[in-house]
């Protein structure tokens, strides 16, 4: 599970990296909702994933 999320975390930074910081922020928010929306339905490993991915990009 570690190699998937760092390869997704990878793959985030390439995907967003050329984006205006404003752009990458609004990013990272949304995925910081899709993290608490996760954590409320008990889903912890798609939470986790998601955090490492809003941080990835940020």
């Amino acid at each position: 599970m570690n190699a998937v999320a760092e390869a997704m975390g990878a793959l985030a930074m390439v995907l967003t990296r050329r984006l205006p910081q404003a752009d990458r922020e609004a990013m990272a928010n949304d995925l910081a909702a899709f993290a608490m929306a996760a954590e409320e339905a008990g889903d912890t490993m798609v939470e986790s994933l998601l955090i490492d991915l809003q941080r990835a990009i940020r």
